[in-house]
């Protein structure tokens, strides 16, 4: 018999990935039984999200017949001979799914007759016993080929498509008579699937794959039968193998495992030819090899499997496995930090992007899989320190010029200018934090030089051509857009005199190679290119040593940027995202981004977001969606409200009709609970007592005895905003005040209980989140704060989920399947709704966990040890106080947390002082190691926490964000360079050990 063998069988090939994995189980011999033909099951998630995958070019059409058509096809003498010239007389696809009433099977493909990866035409597949759905058809190829398909199942019209990567037949049809592959479906949720995604089957696991090996029949009476199965979770010096009952397989002698090629990694396959008889029945396991030793390093937990079938000569049989069953759940861990906050010896005063090949080197030294970024993207809108928040960028595809490492970009023919720089550069890296204009400054005079000197060859070079000939569609508009925005001063290109209104003609025009502005629209380029360059480095050293780059997608766009200037039609410019109040925020966020026109953006199946994830998928392999919530629901807010976030509401929702509210017993005074609530017994806690008089004079006007409203002039918080920045001008030491009384009229403009829904007229509101907390509530009647106390819960807490839910099921599995990406979504807050939880799951998306925020209100903190294998379980982020921040926190507060997490963790009597000692940190980052979450994720500064000697003195100083303060500069950097990091061997060997003893990284 002939089997399948792997070229790489005398490779050298290095150390298993963890000397705790190698002992090995030796499955259970059993004797072959003839039993009737069975398919392997999988369990089927009832709540799988639909989505569609992207349409291909069309390629041959195929035809469908039951198994009745085919037998007469196969006595018509007149027919057989041209059907088989089709390559191959039949395929019969067969897979086991337990349908309700009602839902059927389909398969769809790239062509017509398979509904060229539509549902509605896609072709149906008829029930059999068992569960069994099967179809059969001819293949109308000529040639070998792969045949790639997905399965759906369709309730009525609603289509459930499968999850994972396309199902892939590969075929010869020079020999093979039928085809004949009992699969397997796909179900969304599993586990498992994550293990698909490019961080493990590129980065963590990445392999060098060998060529094809497929068998043909050499006697008249053989058949093929093919293994196939999928696993990513292998490490690159082992092969997957099968032992069996079968001869071909071994005959359960190690010596005579059969070899399964990884030529499509991570679907692994073999074929061996055997004998036909009437039945055949077989079973067998898999297994890890050990090529270079040929010992079977690891097998598969659980019984035997099998495989009963009734070969026919001259065919190919296709048995696709279950996954390989592991005993344990592989864990990694992660460190977090901005690229902006990396110190080195060749930095510029800020970390560079060729400072995380160090960090990367220091990661895996340390046991370390992954690196967690914060945005890389262009910011640059003002050239002031503003422009250090990463989360408001100006493209979605351009990166921040801020993260060019100069030297490498090249040098500069003039000795002085380069003994300037050096100095400059010096000084710059001196700095404690990060001066952002200065550093900016420096770096884009700099490359302005360069880029005179060496432009020519430049623009000529092969390299730049072929970058801007896969970029051109973003390049561009960026570029244009960048030089608009120096020449107009201003990156709001609605107040620009000319080219306010995106033209592509006219931008190519102001970009022609003759023209007065190329030289600076190519300088733009020659930035972007070597950005490019540098970061794409960083990233194939970061695959080639097995480490995860981790980006982060921001849920919005700067206003002012490229993206909002070119296609404006994918977003609403009359409103703005931000979050709803918490107990880090109690006037809520505003980031000022506008939100998404999501129906718009369906209209062409979400290519935006498509072009984006392109754009990220160059340089991570993970990324994390900030705020999924967002994809559910928006917290959109006026444009009028400039700052804060307590006028804003869910988008989408689903108002109170004004008769609904009647209805529910609540008196709908318009003028009482949607006009600000303002009354000459508490201005003065607004605005102070010693400002009454001139506000009463300026801004409000007397509606009835001590009852106000607002002028017309200052009707909105943006209004009076506007007022308040002019008079700053004008009486700057006056500021302060200034700004108590501006923020104390912005309050009075807050005191409502509902919010009426724009364009309604008066007939749908929406409660004011926290409305208890106004005024206008707290002197209602005690029956009236009960009904609309009892709306507001409702709405914000019940109403709104399973609407939400059908608004995240058209947005996200079309993201999902655009990407191979590993996909972790950011989903804190209050209450987050129980849909948020479900669709994630359902869709392999990691969730997040934070120790001290809870999503369980009922509960003081979120138990690592109870957190979900798919999510990320942290210390803290950027948007939170340290560790040693939060501990010393505690310490002088009330300290119930930290005493409820202190019982848990079982730890001994709490040390003295504020400061969180080493050995306490230290227990801190055990408890989450053991937590079962895929990935522990870990700011920098809470692992530097446990070696006292190492850490910042002040802990405060270790806050990267504030998010109460939509001015905060974001500057924090790194007291250590990656250098001194790499060599700090005491904390290193810690690190290392606490990896290594919690398994860690290790592949099974």
């Amino acid at each position: 018999m002939a089997t399948t063998t792997t070229k790489a069988a005398e490779q050298e090939i290095s150390s298993v990935a963890c000397a705790t994995t190698t002992s090995v189980v030796t499955p259970t011999v059993s004797s072959q039984v003839e039993t009737t033909p069975a398919i392997e099951t999988s369990a089927v998630t009832t709540t799988a999200i639909a989505t569609t995958p992207s349409v291909e070019e069309e390629a041959p059409s195929f035809v469908a017949f039951d198994a009745e058509e085919i037998r007469k096809l196969e006595s018509n003498a007149t027919y057989s001979p041209a059907f088989k010239g089709c390559g191959v007389r039949a395929v019969t696809l067969r897979v086991h799914y337990e349908t309700r009433f009602g839902q059927s099977i389909r398969v769809s493909a790239a062509s017509l007759g398979f509904g060229a990866w539509g549902a509605s035409n896609a072709l149906k597949m008829k029930w059999t016993d068992n569960h069994v759905w099967q179809v059969t058809f001819p293949l109308n190829y000529s040639l070998a080929g792969d045949f790639e398909y997905k399965y759906i199942v369709m309730e009525g019209d609603y289509p459930i498509w499968e999850s994972g990567p396309r199902h892939v037949l590969h075929f010869d049809p020079t020999w093979s008579e039928t085809i004949v592959v009992e699969d397997l479906w796909n179900p969304s949720g599993d586990p498992e699937n994550a293990f698909l995604s490019s961080a493990f089957t590129d980065v963590i696991f990445r392999r060098q794959k060998h060529d094809a090996e497929f068998v043909r029949p050499n006697g008249q009476n053989t058949c093929i039968l093919r293994f196939k199965t999928t696993l990513a979770r292998i490490p690159s010096n082992l092969t997957l193998c099968i032992i069996g009952s079968h001869p071909s397989l071994g005959a359960w002698n190690e010596a005579g495992s059969m070899i399964l090629n990884d030529s499509s990694y991570p679907v692994w396959q073999a074929d061996v030819e055997v004998e036909v008889t009437p039945t055949l029945s077989l079973e067998y396991k898999f297994g890890m090899i050990d090529l270079k030793t040929r010992k079977v390093v690891s097998w598969e937990d659980g019984p035997n499997r099998s495989w009963s079938l009734a070969p026919k000569p001259n065919s190919l049989f296709v048995h696709v496995a279950q996954k390989y069953r592991f005993s344990n759940n592989w864990k990694g861990t992660g460190v977090a930090l901005p690229v902006f906050s990396l110190r080195s010896e060749e930095s510029t005063g800020v970390g560079e992007f060729l400072d995380l090949v160090k960090l990367i080197d220091w990661a895996k030294t340390v046991g370390i899989q992954l690196i967690q970024l914060l945005p890389i993207n262009d910011t640059v809108s003002k050239h002031k320190w503003t422009d250090s928040y990463p989360y408001s960028a100006i493209s979605v595809h351009a990166l921040n010029p801020i993260y060019l490492n100069l030297q490498v970009m090249g040098s500069l023919h003039d000795n002085a200018q380069m003994r300037r720089f050096e100095r400059v550069r010096s000084k710059l890296n001196q700095y404690k934090f990060v001066n952002w204009e200065e550093v900016m400054e420096e770096k884009l005079t700099y490359a302005h030089f360069l880029f005179a000197q060496d432009r020519e060859e430049f623009l000529k070079s092969a390299e730049f051509q072929e970058f801007y000939s896969a970029n051109k569609d973003w390049l561009l508009p960026h570029a244009v857009f960048s030089c608009l925005r120096d020449k107009f001063g201003t990156a709001d290109y609605r107040t620009w005199p000319k080219y306010h209104t995106f033209c592509l003609a006219e931008i190519e025009e102001f970009a022609a190679p003759n023209g007065p502005n190329f030289e600076e629209v190519s300088f733009h380029w020659f930035l972007q290119y070597h950005l490019h360059v540098q970061m794409l480095s960083v990233a194939t050293h970061a695959r080639q040593s097995g480490v995860v780059l981790k980006g982060d997608l921001p849920i919005g766009i700067c206003r002012n940027s490229v993206d909002a200037w070119t296609e404006p039609h994918y977003f609403n410019m009359d409103y703005q995202t931000g979050a709803p109040p918490d107990f880090f925020a109690l006037e809520g966020q505003n980031w000022g981004f506008p939100t998404y026109n999501w129906e718009r953006m369906r209209e062409d199946g979400f290519s935006w977001w498509k072009r984006r994830l392109s754009s990220m998928e160059k340089y991570f392999d993970a990324f994390r969606i900030d705020h999924i919530l967002g994809f559910f629901r928006i917290w959109e807010i006026p444009y009028h409200v400039p700052l804060r976030g307590l006028l804003g509401q869910f988008s989408p929702s689903v108002p109170f009709g004004a008769d609904e509210l009647r209805s529910s017993g609540l008196y709908l005074d318009y003028d009482r609970l949607c006009l600000p609530y303002i009354r000459d017994h508490f201005l003065g806690e607004f605005v102070g007592g010693e400002n009454v008089a001139y506000v009463k004079r300026n801004f409000l006007v007397c509606t009835a005895p001590n009852c106000y409203s607002f002028k017309p002039e200052f009707d909105t918080q943006r209004k009076v905003y506007d007022f308040f920045e002019m008079q700053k001008v004008l009486f700057p030491a006056d500021t302060d005040r200034l700004n108590r009384m501006m923020m104390g009229l912005w309050a009075l403009s807050e005191q409502v209980c509902l919010l009426e829904v724009p364009g309604s007229n008066r007939s749908a509101f929406a409660p004011r989140y926290f409305l208890n907390k106004t005024k206008s509530f707290e002197e209602l009647d005690d029956n009236q704060k009960r009904i609309i106390y009892s709306l507001h819960t409702h709405f914000f807490y019940h109403r709104q989920d399973h609407h939400w839910g059908e608004k995240a099921a058209i947005k996200l599995p079309s993201l999902k399947a655009a990407t191979r990406m590993l996909v972790c979504g950011e989903d804190l807050g209050d209450r987050v709704p129980e849909v948020v939880t479900r669709q994630m799951k359902a869709l392999e998306m990691l969730s997040l966990f934070i120790e001290r925020m809870p999503k369980d209100s009922t509960k003081t903190f979120a138990n690592p040890d109870e957190a979900p294998f798919l999510s990320v379980v942290s210390t803290s982020s950027h948007d939170m106080p340290s560790l040693r921040g939060w501990y010393q926190a505690e310490r002088r507060g009330t300290g119930t947390t930290l005493n409820d997490i202190w019982r848990t963790m079982r730890l001994p009597g709490h040390p003295s002082g504020d400061d969180m000692p080493g050995w306490v940190a230290e227990e801190f980052i055990k408890h989450h190691l053991r937590s079962p979450a895929m990935w522990s994720i870990f700011p920098l500064q809470d692992l530097l926490a446990i070696d006292e000697s190492l850490r910042l003195e002040n802990p405060e100083m270790e806050q990267i964000n504030h998010p109460p303060n939509p001015m905060h500069f974001w500057r924090f950097r790194f007291h250590l360079t990656t250098t001194q990091l790499l060599t700090a061997s005491k904390l290193n060997n810690q690190l290392a050990t606490l990896n290594r003893d919690n398994y860690r990284g290790c592949a099974f």
